[in-house]
């Protein structure tokens, strides 16, 4: 809801709500506009849970993926991997409509693993991995396959403890098919 036709910088939602649990989107109107925003919550009882984790502040935060296309990253100290507990990790997530043939590539100069979770979570379980795609070439990993409709989290990591370097994440398929 805008607070003012044609102004379009605020945001209100006035509203009587019946017992139970809650999700708040915060969005922009533009795609891929960024910026920083204030989101304030009244009439609650209980114990605020904070604002949301910022990827900038965060290392461990996961990026949304909407859509096919190509990221590109960086481990650094911050956020240790989930499975291996060895190497930095950075996590991606995003959301099947439908079931899809997804590819996810992970390149970088460092030797990376790639995990598969099903969920939202860093800590929702391991579907698949994968550490190299040709056997004895350590620079890249892909999991390629069928994937149900839902929500599921990649996570990126490095084969070598406290390893640091860039990498380049690519997935494709996200659109259905």
């Amino acid at each position: 809801d805008d607070v003012e036709s044609g102004v379009n910088l605020n945001s209100r939602i006035s509203a009587s709500l019946e017992a139970g649990t809650y999700t708040i989107e915060a969005t922009t109107y533009t795609a891929g506009e960024t910026g920083a925003f204030i989101l304030t919550v009244s009439g609650l009882s209980g114990t605020a849970t904070g604002p949301a984790p910022d990827p900038e502040t965060d290392a461990c935060a996961a990026t949304a993926i909407t859509a096919d296309g190509t990221v590109n990253g960086s481990w650094a100290a911050g956020c240790q991997s989930q499975v291996t507990d060895r190497g930095y990790a950075r996590y991606y997530t995003f959301t099947l409509q439908q079931q899809s043939e997804v590819m996810i590539d992970l390149m970088s100069s460092v030797d990376p693993i790639l995990f598969l979770r099903e969920g939202e979570a860093r800590s929702g379980t391991v579907r698949l991995f994968n550490d190299d795609v040709e056997p004895g070439v350590n620079l890249n990993s892909r999991i390629s396959a069928s994937l149900e409709a839902g929500t599921y989290t990649i996570e990126a990591t490095t084969y070598t403890a406290g390893e640091t370097g860039a990498f380049t994440l690519t997935v494709s398929g996200l659109g259905g098919g």
